[in-house]
């Protein structure tokens, strides 16, 4: 028993699996933490959007590119 724990834990099988799992928990739990300021950021970012479009659909079009 004490030998196959051995080899499991010497074993490099599945390091790779194991790197892109902790990455992306790391990322989830960023992204939990900081879930009030990126939802913030990702409204105010609509918005300014929204701002803009709506400015340049009310302004007059710029002479030379319409006939």
């Amino acid at each position: 028993m004490t030998t196959m724990l051995r080899r499991l834990w010497h074993s490099e099988k599945g390091i790779g699996t194991l790197e892109i799992i902790i990455i992306i928990a790391v990322l989830v739990l960023v992204a939990f933490a900081f879930r009030q300021w990126i939802l913030e950021w990702v409204t105010g970012l609509f918005s300014d959007t929204d701002t803009t479009i709506n400015n340049i659909q009310n302004d007059a079009p710029p002479r030379g590119l319409f006939p």
